[in-house]
């Protein structure tokens, strides 16, 4: 159809259509074209580079976009080496899960939710009843969540003492610096958690714990797909039955 053509289109109206009377009924449309549009891209040009990226050529932009999605794709690889890395120190790990830790953990969770919702004005339990749940059903489904961190963490922790990982001072000041720079964050900043003993061990506990990670990456064998599949399937009878305190030892090396 062109501008002002003028059509009648014959239809059945769907079943869900309001008022129901009219649900299933015959319909007749006149359609009136009234104005018809194309995109109308650019050439793919150095001009457009230019005007576009700040190129020289086409060539150029081409390269860079190339790079950009090689490095992005190359990071989300590494992130999700990590990711199941720390998975399977937490499947290996043989410990026993505080229910105080799990329930910290949750706690921490929804107190984010609140505060996010807080900046929109929403109370975190007005939010459930909008949504037609309660707070205890919402505890539950973070249980899960919260329970494989936590065991994360403590198969983390067996693997820290396994392989004496440890953060000096000095080591911790120049990841604070770095933070610092990274945040346009003065020297004072350095010096305010160096000075604090609470807030000091706070970082260099994070900082021990990536700096296993790493140490668990690095070691870490990559295996195909299928026998990442395996391994699960192999391990799930065993995650149905009650876990055994264990020293850490056997943490993923």
């Amino acid at each position: 159809m062109k501008t002002g053509d003028v059509k009648d289109v014959a239809m059945i109206l769907p079943a869900d259509q309001k008022p129901k009377k009219l649900a299933g009924a015959e319909a007749t449309f006149t359609v009136t074209v009234k104005e018809v549009r194309a995109r109308v891209l650019p050439d793919l040009d150095d001009e457009f580079a230019k005007n576009m990226a700040g190129f020289d050529t086409l060539t150029e932009l081409r390269d860079d976009i190339r790079t950009a999605r090689s490095e992005t794709a190359k990071n989300e690889a590494d992130g999700s080496f990590r990711r199941n890395v720390l998975q399977d120190l937490g499947a290996q790990a043989e410990v026993e899960i505080p229910p105080s830790m799990v329930a910290r953990r949750i706690d921490d969770r929804m107190q984010s939710m609140a505060r996010s919702l807080q900046q929109q004005g929403i109370g975190l339990e007005q939010y459930m009843q909008m949504i037609g749940r309660d707070m205890n059903s919402l505890y539950m489904e973070l249980m899960p969540e919260a329970g494989r961190e936590v065991r994360e963490e403590l198969a983390l922790d067996a693997y820290i003492e396994a392989n004496g990982i440890t953060v000096n001072d000095e080591t911790l000041r120049a990841f604070i610096a770095e933070q610092a720079a990274e945040e346009a964050e003065s020297d004072e900043v350095i010096e305010r958690i160096m000075g604090d003993s609470a807030m000091r061990e706070d970082v260099r506990r994070d900082l021990t714990l990536r700096d296993a990670l790493d140490h668990a990456v690095a070691a870490a064998k990559e295996i195909s797909p299928e026998e990442a599949e395996a391994r699960a399937n192999a391990r799930r009878p065993q995650a149905e039955t009650p876990a055994k305190e264990d020293d850490g030892e056997d943490a993923d090396n």
